[in-house]
């Protein structure tokens, strides 16, 4: 097991007075040094297959072997899953 650079730095004692910060008073004017603009972008989760479907609902204890088919043809006969949207055969929630 290995420590990070901070842990390792404060067990080695204390930093030198340039790596110091020092504390704003109330009122002081800060200098901005420097601003990152970054965009970010989420993605969507992943979509299940009917494969992994199954595999969730195993392992949440949902239904029976002898159910899951029933509870796919319940699924895919919503308007909202369309297992032909997707390549194949994934079911596109």
């Amino acid at each position: 097991m290995s420590l990070c650079a901070r842990h390792t730095a404060r067990a080695a004692g204390p930093a030198p007075p340039s790596a110091r910060r020092a504390r704003a008073q109330k009122g002081e004017r800060l200098e901005l040094l420097r601003a990152d603009a970054e965009q970010h972008f989420t993605r969507p989760p992943a979509r299940f297959s009917e494969a992994g479907l199954v595999r969730a609902l195993e392992e949440r204890g949902i239904g029976r072997p002898s159910t899951y088919a029933s509870t796919l043809s319940v699924l895919q006969a919503r308007p909202h899953i369309c297992a032909s949207a997707v390549p194949t055969g994934r079911l596109a929630v």
